[in-house]
């Protein structure tokens, strides 16, 4: 059975409805979608995994995951819909949280205390009535409190991912702008190097590497190879640019230099992900 692909066109949407059965079948997103329940039981099958959920939890799919309802009780949706476009407005932060929130480890829920969930639910409930009113600026008014949110939810993932609780107070400061000059540099292959990294952040070239993996549980080179190859996926997917174009724009010698790094972590080359993307596309109507 073909995977159904939903796609957001409008740089972002907010929809509440609420349903006492799942009317869509298994399927991915070309978007990412926040999730609110406001109230109601039920399943939420995220990728291979189930999670019961209750009133007050929140999700979220990136482009690459799959999921499902099965509701038990009448639930009440809200999904904000947010493409690629309209969160890399706000490049910075969206820099630093995308590598946390796609992080590749199974999308478990997110936990949070009273005081957090009451925040959520207030900002959920702003972007429905700002969406809804469509007040001057409304558009940015979202913007601003999907990103606290998000920030709230990588931070949460962060936790989940069992990474070092204690941080120094220059480690905290120096992390996320390490990470954010390793994703504005993707397409610059020289300025990612060790020793170029090292000398950005006035580091030990030969402690630079045992340091970001302390930080952030992952390994300098196999993060810039993850986050370039991500990069690669969402340009295959959302743009019309060649194999050749994408090689030369983020630095690789030429095509076949590019597919053997895009299938060494996809186990497919460009061609066949974008043929695959595409293919499962076809005949699925458009969400508006």
């Amino acid at each position: 059975m073909k995977l159904a692909v939903f796609s957001q066109v409008c740089p972002f949407f907010v929809r509440v409805f609420e349903a006492d059965t799942w009317h869509y079948p298994l399927h991915r997103h070309t978007h990412y979608e926040l999730i609110y329940i406001l109230h109601g039981e039920g399943t939420h099958q995220l990728n291979d995994q189930h999670y019961p959920y209750q009133g007050g939890d929140v999700f979220l799919c990136t482009p690459h995951d799959t999921h499902h309802f099965t509701i038990a009780q009448p639930t009440r949706f809200c999904l904000i819909k947010l493409n690629l476009g309209f969160l890399l407005q706000a490049n910075e932060t969206f820099a630093l949280l995308q590598p946390l929130l796609e992080a590749g480890e199974p999308a478990s829920p997110f936990v949070f205390e009273a005081a957090t969930q009451a925040y959520l639910r207030s900002q959920i409930e702003f972007c429905i009535r700002e969406f809804h009113e469509r007040p001057f600026l409304y558009a940015q008014t979202i913007q601003a409190s999907v990103l606290s949110m998000l920030v709230l939810l990588a931070r949460e993932r962060l936790r989940q991912q069992h990474r070092p609780a204690t941080m120094t107070h220059a480690a905290q400061d120096i992390v996320p702008a390490l990470i954010h000059y390793l994703h504005t540099h993707l397409r610059e292959p020289a300025r990612l190097t060790a020793p170029a990294v090292a000398a950005h952040f006035a580091l030990n070239p030969r402690y630079i590497g045992q340091y970001f993996r302390r930080h952030t549980g992952q390994s300098l080179k196999g993060f810039i190879q993850q986050s370039r190859i991500r990069a690669l996926q969402l340009q295959l997917e959302f743009s019309d640019k060649t194999v050749s174009v994408l090689a030369e724009e983020y630095g690789y010698t030429d095509e076949s230099h590019l597919t053997k790094a895009f299938r060494a972590v996809t186990h497919q080359t460009p061609t066949q992900y974008r043929a695959q993307v595409q293919q499962a596309r076809t005949g699925i109507p458009v969400e508006h």
